[in-house]
């Protein structure tokens, strides 16, 4: 993205096509004002995509998060475990080769092969970069090349985004991502932008509480450490809805007294649960400590319930290794245990309830702590929709 921003300046200034056409912070055009000299307009298949190569899948997630996924087995994070924080997503490059060089180049990106409602992105170098993908997604792009008398137009192009939850890297709150990207059992994807899971937001600084509040558009945080921990009852971040969990802190594995199995666990979990099924406390983001043990326990049973498989609830959960702020406890065969507790969860609602998968089986848990069908259904559609 810097390559861009850095092209954008020195072109704007040597070319008088671009004085029609403004640029914002995220490069993202407007070509209303912009035409080439001649009003001819050729469509030739001259220009090559390099990469993504067409249909190809991308990762969005660091490299060795990226690794694991394509290896994963049951506590694999364990290895990557390291004392710097490595978790943050990476751009992806789009870039393409043409047959002679145009002034300037315009790039259409959208989700649909038609390019409707495409944003578009002008530079006069052959590559951009994107960091504002969302994973799970099948992308579109179009390279419109200018000359001083034609327009020459790609063909489309396509790539898609790895179906993986997708993580941010910030100063002073860590182990964050968003929750959505994975596709589930009946062939939907989970929403992305709308749940956010981390670490506690206690010494969140001006600059990411402006990107939680005012670019993810966060409106309520879980709080869901016990009465005891750091700045807990304290609404640090200035979400509109701030909510604590039950004062021994919130459900959690199979651990007394919030555990899985335990009634004061599934009464604490029936109230977490309810937040989620009203549509008004969009975007949401919940924590605990340290974003791992209880976060990771809620994770576990939304994911149930929107239908994710059990592999990709593990690597979402195995994620927080590549933080330093969730792995400082860590030593010998700890990894192996953690995972271990949180699939106590995954294995009580499995073999405790009936239904013909594990999201019926979750549906027949949550109706039975008190959920209702209602409240199950509006967490489904506000957090499910079709690729």
């Amino acid at each position: 993205m810097k390559k861009m921003i850095k092209a954008l300046i020195i072109f704007s200034c040597i070319s008088p096509l671009l004085l029609g056409c403004q640029t914002n912070k995220d490069n993202k055009s407007s070509i209303d004002s912009v035409e080439p000299t001649s009003s001819s307009e050729e469509k030739e298949y001259n220009i090559n995509a390099i990469s993504p190569m067409k249909n190809e899948v991308v990762s969005l997630a660091s490299e060795e998060i990226t690794e694991m996924v394509n290896n994963y087995t049951f506590s694999i994070s364990a290895s990557y475990v390291s004392d710097e924080d490595h978790y943050a997503s990476r751009p992806v490059e789009l870039s393409w080769d043409a047959k002679e060089d145009a002034l300037y180049y315009l790039v259409e990106l959208a989700t649909n092969s038609v390019l409707n409602q495409a944003t578009t992105y002008v530079t006069n170098i052959k590559s951009i970069e994107l960091d504002d993908l969302k994973p799970g997604y099948v992308y579109y792009w179009r390279v419109n090349a200018y000359y001083s008398e034609k327009l020459i137009k790609s063909q489309v192009f396509s790539f898609e985004t790895m179906a993986i939850s997708k993580s941010y890297y910030m100063e002073s709150v860590k182990n964050f991502r968003d929750m959505g990207g994975y596709k589930t059992i009946d062939n939907k994807r989970v929403k992305s932008g709308m749940i956010f899971r981390g670490a506690n937001a206690d010494g969140v600084n001006e600059q990411d509480k402006d990107f939680m509040l005012h670019t993810l558009n966060i409106k309520s945080e879980l709080d869901l450490r016990n009465k005891n921990e750091g700045r807990r009852g304290t609404n640090v971040l200035g979400a509109t809805n701030y909510y604590v969990a039950d004062d021994n802190g919130g459900f959690y594995y199979d651990n007394y007294p919030n555990g899985v199995s335990q009634k004061t666990g599934q009464e604490v979990l029936a109230r977490e649960i309810r937040l989620f099924a009203n549509r008004d406390n969009y975007p949401i983001y919940y924590h605990c400590a340290i974003g791992r043990d209880r976060t990771g326990s809620l994770a576990m049973v939304l994911y149930n319930l929107l239908g994710v498989s059990k592999k990709d609830i593990g690597i979402d959960y195995e994620i927080s290794m590549f933080a330093v702020a969730s792995t400082r406890d860590i030593h010998d065969d700890l990894v192996e245990q953690l995972v271990s507790q949180v699939y106590l969860i995954y294995n009580y609602i499995y073999g405790g309830y009936t239904g013909n998968n594990m999201q019926e089986k979750t549906e027949a848990f949550l109706l039975d702590i008190g959920i209702t069908q209602l409240e199950i259904d509006n967490i489904k559609d506000i957090m499910l929709e079709d690729f």
